[in-house]
């Protein structure tokens, strides 16, 4: 390999960079409209397109550097930077559950960083004409880079998404005087049975509080899906879509889901505070910070970025994110409308992180917890949402009567270790409010909950 790798030339500028597109190759490369999926020309051009951004962040630091110090030495001290930049995300997730010698392997980057950063000033420092050390990351990139090509070219047709293009049809709504209807989707919120088994935490007030206003209350619901996407996909297509989690996107069915057209048909208004986009209305709120330019997004995500200052902002802005969306869907209820609407406020509670004490008051950054197996962290924050939830019901309720009111979660916790997590990340809080409230009980899964808003839009299925 050294032979065809000229010493003097630093090709490893332009392979790093093209070495961190192909390990992240279907997360930043595959075409983000699923139709598009199956059109070569688009992964081409998306991965060309990729490949410019990211040695433009390579070569706009090199350039920094080559004021002052001569090609190879400006370009070693590019990728010095650059390095961290593209890949400190993944060696981090790759030891994060590593234990060594009883200890974990994650605290040993503090190390390397001192590390890297001394062996990059005595780069600065040095006299040396740094030719063996350029062509050693030549042959380092290259070997890295023609590795992970093969790969992904073996992995391809495996790894190829497989994305959902269909939604089932439309219902039939009619009712003539059409209330409105509010879905809440808690996020990670467990099932009563579940956080007393547990969490050893009785969540029998918040539904006590609910069953006064009209709810009733599953003790035990499920979900057949333990993401958000599925599950979400699954309740917004009155769970008609078979064997879901065979789609590796989908978002399409997100989208267009059936649930959300059959409300349109009826001449309902549609307000989005989730987190997907819902019937061409973009994400209320994301948990990275949002570019038009989608390449750029999600080359983002996969560097440090993600992990520094997007998580940062992350636990920094969500709880005033949970009380905007909850503040503003209560008080859109009480405005007088001429249409019903439907809305769907997905609130990223009680999954971590927990920004939510017990009272309902946001806890500080420098206090919030980090770790995801903390039960009464998670307790706190369940019980400070039930309030914050309260309040906004009792609001939609004065301001919309006879408004249909779900809550519910997505998912289980999922975070438990031992036997019983994988039964607990099914289990989900369910609670319904309006005609034939009582069938809650009969349903098979959560995900089923508008078949019974369905019949309770429809007077002659009202039982």
């Amino acid at each position: 390999m050294s032979f065809l790798l000229p010493r003097e030339k630093p090709l490893h500028l332009f392979l790093f960079p093209l070495l961190f597109i192909l390990n992240h190759f279907f997360s930043i490369v595959t075409p983000k409209d699923a139709l598009k999926i199956s059109s070569p020309g688009y992964w081409v051009f998306n991965f060309m397109l990729a490949g410019i951004i990211c040695y433009s962040f390579s070569w706009a630091t090199y350039r920094i550097f080559s004021l002052k110090f001569n090609p190879v030495k400006s370009s070693i001290l590019s990728n010095m930077i650059m390095l961290p930049f593209f890949f400190f995300q993944d060696v981090f997730l790759s030891l994060k559950d590593l234990m060594i010698a009883g200890l974990r392997a994650r605290w040993g980057l503090p190390v390397f960083l001192v590390g890297l950063i001394m062996i990059f000033f005595w780069l600065i420092k040095t006299k040396r004409a740094l030719i063996t050390v350029n062509q050693y990351l030549n042959i380092v990139s290259a070997v890295l880079v023609f590795y992970m090509a093969f790969i992904v070219a073996m992995k391809f047709s495996n790894s190829l998404p497989k994305p959902l293009t269909q939604v089932p049809p439309t219902r039939n709504f009619q009712c003539k005087e059409c209330p409105d209807v509010f879905l809440f989707v808690l996020d990670a919120h467990t099932s009563n049975q579940s956080l007393q088994d547990y969490f050893h935490y009785d969540n029998s007030k918040f539904s006590a509080s609910l069953e006064n206003r009209g709810f009733r209350v599953a003790d035990q619901a499920f979900s057949p899906y333990t993401l958000t996407g599925y599950s979400m996909s699954a309740t917004l297509n009155f769970d008609q879509i078979p064997n879901l989690n065979q789609y590796t996107s989908v978002a399409y069915a997100l989208q267009n889901s059936a649930v959300v057209s059959s409300f349109k048909k009826a001449g309902y208004e549609v307000h989005n505070y989730s987190l997907f986009d819902i019937d061409g209305k973009g994400p209320h709120y994301g948990l990275t910070p949002s570019f038009s330019f989608s390449i750029m997004q999600r080359i983002l995500e996969c560097s440090i970025l993600n992990m520094t200052i997007f998580d940062v902002r992350l636990k920094v802005t969500l709880f005033q994110t949970h009380l905007n969306i909850l503040r503003s869907v209560s008080d859109e209820a009480g405005k007088k409308k001429s249409h019903p609407r439907f809305f769907y406020a997905h609130i990223l509670a009680p999954h971590p992180p927990f920004v939510i004490d017990e009272n309902g008051n946001e806890i500080n950054f420098f206090d919030q917890s980090e770790s995801f197996n903390n039960k009464i962290a998670y307790t706190k924050e369940v019980e400070g949402l039930n309030k914050l939830l309260l309040n906004s019901v009792d609001k939609i309720i004065k301001g919309s009567p006879n408004a249909i009111i779900i809550i519910m979660g997505d998912h289980g916790y999922r975070y438990l270790a031992g036997k019983s997590a994988e039964k607990e990340s099914n289990t989900v809080f369910l609670a319904f409010r309006g005609p034939n409230k009582d069938e809650i009980h009969s349903l098979n899964s959560s995900t089923q909950i508008f078949e019974l808003v369905a019949r309770s839009l429809n007077p002659e299925t009202t039982k």
